[in-house]
């Protein structure tokens, strides 16, 4: 079965159900409900495959792996195969977001360049499901400035986490963890996302 965009339903011999590649399934072509829409709507809805036993993912496009596509499909049971690079966009949050909903109290721990990576898995947990996970974040090079210039680390982590609107502590050395357990514990309370940031480099 073809489902645009480029999405496939597989039957194999000796498989009880079916693979299924870069599944798309909602009718806007990028992870916003406003834009361009597919031309198509999907001709089956997720609830009503067959039984799936993998899900082939090619590439990072929009159209192609779709965050709220593939968290539905996760509900499936499903294995996920992915190149090199995509893992990430499935981990970390997406995964603390289903430890939290099954009880658990997760705790992310990714670099900040995981953080730029999991923006619409942050998103979508954070701001569409609400829930209250909080990360701890390594902000790469911070403390080798001098011998390591250039790095745009530098630039985009702490305008991304304003972006994102996460509160955050920032830790710069080992006499703060009293402030990292504070806000940790206020998050906790509150109920309410949050990051602790932590510099990467030189003692």
């Amino acid at each position: 079965m073809w489902s645009p965009s480029c999405c496939q339903n597989v039957r194999t011999s000796g498989a009880h159900g079916s693979v299924r590649g870069n599944g798309k399934f909602r009718m806007y072509a990028w992870p916003f409900d406003v834009g361009p829409k597919r031309l198509h709507p999907a001709p089956i809805a997720i609830e009503a495959l067959p039984p799936i036993d993998a899900v082939l993912i090619t590439h990072d496009h929009y159209d192609h792996l779709d965050m709220r596509s593939v968290q539905r499909l996760a509900q499936r049971g499903a294995a996920f195969y992915v190149p090199l690079g995509i893992g990430a966009h499935l981990q970390a949050w997406g995964v603390a977001a289903g430890l939290y909903l099954g009880g658990a109290t997760p705790l992310v721990l990714i670099q900040c360049t995981g953080l730029f990576e999991s923006g619409d898995a942050l998103r979508n947990a954070l701001h569409d499901w609400k829930l209250p996970l909080f990360a701890i974040i390594g902000y790469r090079s911070y403390l080798n400035q001098e011998t390591l210039p250039g790095d745009t680390c530098l630039v985009f982590t702490e305008p991304i986490l304003d972006a994102w609107r996460v509160g955050y502590r920032f830790i710069t050395a080992p006499s703060q963890l009293d402030e990292m357990r504070a806000h940790l514990t206020k998050c906790r309370t509150a109920g309410e996302p949050g990051v602790v940031l932590i510099a990467e480099g030189k003692a």
